[in-house]
């Protein structure tokens, strides 16, 4: 949901949040950390362009990081090192690195990615289980 309810909240308690798709920062320009932004824009010009080809056909797609989906501005309160070091990982992986590569364990220390591994985008988009050292989701 594009809401901004939970910044607001988040603002009153005093601690921070990340939005989903929208800027929403007018809302709890203190609480505000960034959100993740998608851009549909070129997926909708390539199904369209099929479609009108007549080589259309229905599929899953998923817009990744740099082909549809990144990150909005940071938040003011966001501490220059925090905002280098994220960025620098973003810039690596923009570059092909990726940082879901084994091993990866579950929280109950099950090796769910094997050492040398990297997760494909289906196995991220259906993950469902903790990682080693999260603790209380559901």
């Amino acid at each position: 949901m594009d809401d901004p309810g939970y910044l607001r909240v988040a603002q009153e308690r005093k601690v921070w949040a990340a939005m989903w798709n929208t800027d929403m920062r007018q809302f709890g320009p203190e609480a505000y950390v960034s959100s993740v932004v998608l851009d549909f824009e070129p997926y909708y010009r390539e199904i369209i362009a099929a479609r009108l080809a007549g080589s259309w056909r229905p599929a899953g797609k998923f817009l990744t990081l740099g082909n549809g989906v990144d990150r909005d501005a940071w938040g003011a309160r966001v501490p220059l090192n925090v905002r280098r070091e994220a960025d620098n990982v973003r810039d690596r992986m923009l570059k092909g690195w990726s940082p879901f590569v084994g091993p990866i364990r579950d929280s109950e220390g099950r090796v769910r990615v094997a050492a040398g591994r990297i997760m494909t985008d289906w196995e991220i988009f259906h993950w469902n289980w903790q990682v080693e050292g999260v603790s209380g989701l559901v």
